[in-house]
């Protein structure tokens, strides 16, 4: 897994993500963002880019989860 930061479909630096947030018209009008974490991300890692979406104005943080495989394939 690559533990890449994306913003939309653009690789953002991690040191860069607050700021690529301020300056994103969408996220500064609407406050919300969703998130798409891999499983196997550590959990810190996850919490970090979470606080850094607070700290960048975001208001509204929404989880994207995918489907269990194991279960639908049962």
């Amino acid at each position: 897994h690559d533990r890449k930061i994306y913003l939309g479909d653009t690789v953002v630096d991690p040191a860069r993500l607050e700021q690529m947030l301020q300056s994103n018209a969408r996220v500064q009008k609407d406050k919300e963002v969703y998130l798409q974490a891999d499983r196997s991300l550590p959990y810190g890692l996850v919490v970090q880019v979470m606080a850094t979406a607070r700290r960048a104005g975001v208001e509204s943080l929404g989880m994207i989860t995918e489907p269990e495989k194991e279960l639908t394939s049962r």
